[in-house]
Parts: C-alpha cells; sequence; structure tokens
C-alpha cells in the first residue's frame, strides 16, 4: 500500500469578485442601519430626516447586495465563502430595516 503524499492541494478556484462586492454592500448596509438606530437613540428618539434617507440608502444597497450575492453563487469553480458571507449581513440588515419600519408604526 502506498502511503499518500502529504502537503497542499492547489486548485485554481478563486473567490468571486460579486461575492466580494455583495460583503462590502453588506457591511456598508449595517454599519448604516446600525449608525441610525445609534444616532437616533442618543438623541432620545428623535429621528431626523437624514436619518431616514440613510436607512433608505441601505435598503437600497442590502437589495442589490442580495441580488448580486445570489448572482455570484451561479458562478461556477468558484469560492463561496463571500457569497454566503454577503448574503447573510444583506439579509440581516433587511430584517432589520423592515422590522424597524414595522416597529416605527
Amino acid at each position: 500500500m502506498k502511503k499518500r503524499k502529504r502537503g497542499y492541494v492547489y486548485t485554481d478556484k478563486k473567490h468571486s469578485l460579486k461575492g466580494a462586492y455583495a460583503s462590502v454592500m453588506g457591511m456598508v448596509s449595517m454599519t448604516g442601519m446600525i449608525m441610525c438606530v445609534y444616532k437616533t437613540v442618543t438623541l432620545h428618539g428623535e429621528a431626523l430626516a437624514r436619518f431616514g434617507v440613510t436607512a433608505l440608502f441601505a435598503l437600497v444597497l442590502s437589495i442589490v447586495g442580495v441580488i448580486t450575492a445570489f448572482f455570484s453563487l451561479m458562478e461556477s469553480g468558484k469560492f463561496y465563502l463571500l457569497s454566503y458571507f454577503g448574503m447573510l449581513l444583506n439579509i440581516i440588515t433587511l430584517v432589520g430595516l423592515i422590522w424597524l419600519l414595522v416597529i416605527g408604526r
């Protein structure tokens, strides 16, 4: 029986660029949402118009991020870690913003 040579397995796979874009969009949108909530809390519940604009921007960016992550998962021969991470961040941001919209009524 031949012993298997241990070592690195080299591959041609690379991380998806669309997945990286989706991750960045998720981090930016989540940071925007967290900052809006934090500033609203520090102002004792007084939400300014610029917080609403920032939350709307985060919502749009999050939707685009989910779509980009979905398309990056369709690429073959790529690593999907960044795609899944971007999709997770964007979905968490979407759920959080929808939750804030429902509670804010």
